[in-house]
């Protein structure tokens, strides 16, 4: 079983140009993409949402880039800090 989480990223109307989904701000990797290897491909020209696959024991971790439409088994949030 595959266990997608989606977090939040999309390169949607400019392919390879990661940015947030909420703000439309570019995701900054500071050097860092952590892909999996030959990805992201934008595979048939419909993969535009960031992933990350948990299932893939070589991979786990990995970013990946997928249909937006596909199924995933959840989401990745990240929350303010508490004072």
């Amino acid at each position: 079983m595959e266990v997608i989480k989606v977090i939040g990223g999309t390169d949607l109307g400019r392919v390879g140009r990661w940015v947030w989904i909420h703000s439309n701000k570019p995701i900054p990797n500071g050097g860092y993409t952590n892909f999996y290897p030959g990805m992201p491909d934008n595979g048939g020209g419909f993969k535009d949402c960031l992933i990350v696959d948990q299932a893939d024991r070589y991979n786990r971790g990995k970013r990946d880039d997928q249909n937006c439409l596909f199924r995933v088994e959840g989401y990745i949030c990240a929350f303010a800090k508490c004072a």
